[in-house]
């Protein structure tokens, strides 16, 4: 997750291999529940 690069073979990742998207997805999910939890309440 560290790099944009495979160690394997060294070419690129794909897209949803790379830790941007990794960590587009986590902070999306957790404003998502948060708003859940602030509607909830």
């Amino acid at each position: 997750m560290a790099d944009d690069v495979c160690h394997a073979c060294f070419g690129s990742k794909r897209t949803y291999q790379l830790p941007e998207t990794f960590w587009a997805t986590t902070v999306g999910g957790l404003l998502c529940v948060f708003a859940v939890a602030v509607a909830v309440f």
